[in-house]
């Protein structure tokens, strides 16, 4: 595993997560001494605002606050410039990731000399719109300074004319290749109205598409000068600045989330940063351009709700270091100075005045980008924070690999990195390579009917009522083969891949052409053990088909030998494919329980054996060169409908009314010995993506209103036959049956499958986070 003073490709990217979307740099003589190895970037210039300001502002302002103590006092011992107490996370990336010396801020600089290593032109209070744009909504600029990213832009071509000039260079090839760009901003955009009280609804929500498209016109103007890497970190939890806990205090319990933040800030930033991903996604470039987006908002939830876990103190989470008392110590926007409250020890705390981080949090962050899974809190969750700390690498075409794995267009990481660092957490999306070759260009799927697109009709049940109607009524307007009222989770997967179509189920392909771009081998009813076993167990084998994971291993590389003849061919075909394992293992139990079997003395015993099958396949498909496998958890079983009108007597329910031994076991048993299993057969080699449906059921289960569904939605079937639950017995939806007049508020469309809305928001949950370990929109590259 890499160290921090590795040059490994992930661990410089992985700090580059948490970049702070904003690159790096302080200023002068306190920068460390330049690295005798060469850095794969020469220079590093980076855009923003205060969270990677590192003296343009006070180059400026002089007499700011920031300019005197207690700023800069625990690691310069005096002022910097910067918005902290000491260095700044784009600090710890300049001199630990990329061996530069901290770039110098823009107006502290003279000369192409002052800039060799690049250039910081962030500016504290900076915003993507122009100035003139917040005059013109009415509101008072005097604290929104004229140095909007327009305007960094413009500086930064200043400099790049200077660099050009002193190498005597004709054009910008060489530089802008071999240059960082971190490029993050935007939240300015949202806080100086909201500092000024302006409408919520009214004003500040609207801004979203304005700021977003002015970051895009920015990467634009960077790729047309011929850059060829950016970062674009999105927005933090803006619900859980002290400030903003000061300002919105409230009495309705509602207002908060778990970890004590302001809900309706948290989704406004989240908002913005789903924005910001599609953008990304859409934006043109050529393949030659790797476009990297920074999921800081999630980096910075896993230590406001896990403080202890990181070193900090509890009730250093969620209250500034340096203010004016109160009870989040952040009375005004501006009361971090000689005089203010300030607590023993800044490391115990996130924040340091109330807006921005302290050291102690810069550090963590960096560390835990550099370091990956040496900070993990237990093997229960083997890849959490790698997930945490992901960085989604985006491209015009599709997305996903990891960044072990890197692309052509990459290639000068790779050139001057040597070591790559096994697991990367690092999230990041395959795109395009040079002449055409793209990466995650197929998708091959195993499983039960959480992933049948049709198998399951074609081959055993041509009659069956999933291919009537209401089945496909959300989105196809007619029965597609799946057990659902629309798409499923591999179908959006599919979309966020940006592939050509769904993959095609494998019984319904013939040809090679069939299978260019994937195909689907999972089959309704599919257990991971044999039929054979079930059989030996005495169960009735009609509803059990003879499908099982050995048998679609067996289909797939049937596909594999159509589609790549020799073994190079196939090679290349495992090394760009994602590989979808699941959800499966849940029908190995379900099977027994619709049987009335005994609990603890046959069911739960299967579980070791259930997920030695699973590890067997997935053995199977990194023999064959897999680079990038997904492999699902169970869902809540107890929040299923269906078993919660099948063990009504039970009286054993948690809070969010599901049958609590049910989910212990879907969680506490398969879950756990799933991910241990997973951890322990990791590869250097090969990224392994535990996606946890569990999780992101649960989410919208205990939290239906605040995800779109009803309350009534939660846990009662869309389409059954009646009853507490709408669910009456395992196949009850049908033309006749009750239907509800919305789907899209319910999470289960039939008592055991879930409805389009419920699958489309586990999908998000895994291909973005926080669902998924790392997530999925992270994985691929070639």
């Amino acid at each position: 595993m890499a160290s921090s003073s590795s040059s490994s490709p992930a661990a410089f990217l992985l700090l580059l997560l948490f970049v702070l979307p904003h690159g790096a740099v302080s200023s002068g003589h306190d920068d460390p001494a330049p690295s005798s190895s060469s850095p794969c970037y020469t220079r590093l210039f980076s855009f923003g605002d205060s969270i990677t300001d590192t003296g343009n502002f006070v180059s400026l302002f002089p007499n700011i606050s920031v300019l005197g103590p207690p700023y800069g006092e625990t690691f310069f011992g005096r002022p910097s410039g910067r918005f902290s107490d000491g260095r700044l996370i784009v600090d710890f990336l300049a001199a630990e990731a990329l061996r530069l010396p901290f770039s110098t801020p823009y107006l502290t600089g003279k000369t192409a000399d002052d800039f060799r290593h690049g250039a910081n032109f962030a500016m504290a209070g900076a915003t993507a719109l122009n100035q003139s744009f917040f005059k013109d909504m009415g509101l008072d600029v005097s604290s929104i300074p004229p140095y909007s990213l327009h305007v960094q832009l413009g500086w930064f071509k200043h400099v790049l004319q200077l660099l050009l000039e002193s190498t005597k260079q004709e054009d910008n090839k060489d530089i802008m290749s071999c240059s960082l760009f971190l490029l993050g901003i935007g939240v300015n955009d949202y806080n100086h109205p909201l500092f000024q009280n302006r409408s919520f609804t009214a004003e500040i929500k609207p801004l979203v598409p304005k700021v977003v498209e002015k970051i895009g016109n920015a990467i634009k103007v960077l790729i047309g000068l011929g850059a060829k890497t950016i970062l674009v970190p999105g927005n933090i939890p803006m619900g859980c600045r002290p400030r903003y806990l000061a300002m919105f205090q409230s009495n309705n319990s509602g207002d908060y989330d778990a970890d004590g933040c302001i809900r309706w800030l948290n989704d406004f930033a989240k908002f913005h940063n789903r924005a910001l991903k599609r953008m990304l996604y859409k934006i043109p470039h050529d393949p030659t351009v790797t476009i990297i987006y920074g999921d800081y908002y999630h980096a910075v939830q896993e230590i406001i709700r896990n403080p202890i876990e990181h070193g900090f103190a509890k009730d250093g989470a969620l209250t500034a270091c340096c203010g004016d008392g109160g009870p989040y110590n952040s009375g005004s926007a501006f009361s971090c100075n000689a005089t203010a409250v300030i607590c023993p020890d800044p490391s115990n705390h996130v924040i340091w005045d109330g807006i921005h981080f302290t050291e102690a949090a810069n550090k963590f962050l960096a560390s835990g980008v550099l370091d990956g899974p040496q900070i993990l809190r237990d093997l229960h969750s083997p890849l959490l924070l790698n997930l945490k700390l992901s960085l989604t690498r985006l491209s015009p075409i599709k997305p996903v690999v990891p960044i072990t794995y890197l692309s052509m267009a990459v290639l000068p990481i790779l050139l001057c990195f040597l070591l790559i660092w096994p697991y990367a957490a690092v999230s990041a999306v395959r795109y395009p390579a040079p002449g055409g070759a793209a990466a995650c260009s197929r998708l091959f799927s195993f499983g039960d009917s959480f992933t049948d697109t049709g198998n399951y009709v074609t081959s055993l049940s041509p009659n069956v009522t999933v291919l009537t109607l209401p089945f496909g009524k959300t989105f196809f307007g007619q029965p597609s083969g799946r057990f659902g009222d629309g798409r499923l989770v591999v179908d959006f997967i599919a979309e966020a891949l940006r592939l050509p179509a769904f993959s095609p189920p494998y019984l319904l392909g013939k040809t090679a052409g069939d299978f260019r771009h994937g195909a689907n081998f999972a089959v309704a009813g599919a257990t991971a053990l044999n039929q054979s076993f079930f059989k030996d167990l005495g169960l009735d084998l009609s509803i059990i088909p003879p499908y099982s994971l050995d048998v679609q291993l067996e289909w797939f590389k049937h596909v594999l030998q159509l589609l790549a003849p020799t073994e190079q061919e196939r090679k290349d075909i495992m090394s760009t494919s994602l590989f979808l394992m699941g959800e499966v293992g849940a029908n190995d139990y379900n099977h027994l329980l619709f049987q009335n079997r005994p609990f603890d003395a046959e069911i739960r015993p299967l579980v070791p054996k259930v997920i030695q099958q699973i590890e067997n396949a997935i053995r199977v498909l990194m023999g064959l060169g897999a680079k990038t496998i997904v492999v699902p958890g169970n869902v809540a079983m107890g929040c299923i409908p269906r078993f919660l009108a099948m063990f009504q007597s039970n009286s054993s329910h948690d809070a969010a009314g599901c049958l609590k031994w049910l989910n212990d076991f879907a969680e506490n048993d398969h879950n756990r010995e799933l991910k241990r299993m997973l951890h322990r057969i990791g590869d250097p080699k090969v990224t392994i993506i535990y996606a946890d449906y569990y999780g992101a059921m649960l989410e919208i289960i205990r939290n239906p209103l605040k995800h779109g569904f009803t309350k009534d939605g939660a846990l009662s079937a869309c389409c059954g036959d009646g009853g507490p639950y709408n669910s009456g017995s395992p196949f009850s939806c049908n033309a006749t049956s009750t239907l509800c007049p919305d789907p899209a508020k319910f999470v289960s469309w039939d008592g055991i499958h879930l409805t389009e809305a419920a699958y489309s928001f586990v999908a998000r949950s895994v291909l973005d986070g926080p669902y998924a370990e790392p997530s999925i929109l992270s994985k691929c590259i070639t």
